[in-house]
């Protein structure tokens, strides 16, 4: 083998490595399923400055062409509330961010009981769907509230 056809292999060669370490293959972006069940806990300051909570709260969500429905199952607003209720929020808009989603939604009328709940009107919500969980910050009928620490089922 002569000298130029060497120099020409070892270019190619070195050319051939060089591209391989400078590949530009981005991580592959893992977003949570269309649908899932999760669970956590619920805080809701009433308007008399007092904090009620409830731990395992079961909640699950469905991803619609941009928006996400969330019902949040069996919560309360008062250790005085007689019953629990399903609250659904629906039509949350989502963005898509590093590993999930981002939410958020301004004034969206609840579903409880089979019908709108307009006295629990939820707003300023904003928080996070990602593979581990969702949180989110929200006034429900102008009190704060959030649902934290959720984990897939």
């Amino acid at each position: 083998m002569d000298m130029k056809r060497i120099l020409q292999a070892l270019f190619a060669a070195a050319l051939s490595l060089a591209l391989v370490a400078c590949g530009t293959d981005e991580p592959e972006v893992v977003l949570p399923e269309t649908t899932g069940e999760l669970t956590g806990s619920f805080s809701i300051v009433n308007s008399d400055g007092t904090t009620f909570a409830m731990d395992n709260i079961r909640s699950d969500y469905e991803i619609l062409d941009g928006t996400v429905d969330i019902t949040l199952y069996e919560i309360s607003f008062s250790p005085r509330m007689p019953m629990t209720l399903d609250m659904t929020i629906p039509g949350v808009k989502i963005s898509q961010v590093s590993g999930g989603y981002s939410l958020s939604a301004d004034s969206i009328v609840p579903l409880a009981l089979g019908r709108p709940f307009e006295q629990y009107m939820v707003t300023d919500l904003t928080g996070t769907l990602t593979t581990t969980g969702l949180s989110l910050k929200m006034d429900i009928g102008g009190c704060p509230s959030e649902y934290k620490k959720a984990t897939n089922k």
